[in-house]
């Protein structure tokens, strides 16, 4: 078994480990600042410091990345190795529990750094490795 927390962006749901969520925040304002990696696009405050807000949007694929100053209902705050990342989302569910046999290789969804889709509540969603993610954008760690 394997808990996980579903979240949508726009009209995609997409699902995470839900050992990745620290907390689940209403809308949050971001500020801009200039990055080499356009999923990286601003930082957001959290708890006394500044986090990295992580645009999934801009990994290409059906979703489309954040506009300067563009808000979403919903803010994941998730911790990926040890960094903490914002993630604007659209709508989020509880957390699930899944068997590990309703894992599987990516049939129905395509987006980047999803390789295996979970079907939750008959509406099939990818599974997103947020290590692949992070490590797709700031390199592999030296």
């Amino acid at each position: 078994m394997r808990a996980i927390v579903p979240f949508r962006i726009q009209q995609t749901w997409v699902a995470i480990e839900a050992a990745h969520v620290c907390e689940v925040l209403g809308e949050r304002g971001w500020i801009k600042i200039p990055s080499n990696a356009p999923q990286i696009p601003g930082i957001v405050a959290w708890q006394g410091r500044a986090i990295a807000l992580f645009d999934l949007g801009a990994l290409g694929g059906a979703l489309l990345p954040l506009q300067p100053g563009q808000r979403r209902p919903r803010t994941l705050v998730v911790n990926v190795s040890g960094s903490m990342l914002a993630l604007p989302v659209d709508g989020v569910m509880e957390v699930e529990a899944v068997d590990d046999s309703r894992v599987q290789a990516c049939h129905v969804t395509r987006l980047a750094s999803c390789s295996t889709e979970v079907e939750v509540h008959g509406r099939p969603m990818p599974l997103l490795n947020l290590s692949e993610a992070m490590n797709g954008i700031l390199g592999s760690p030296r």
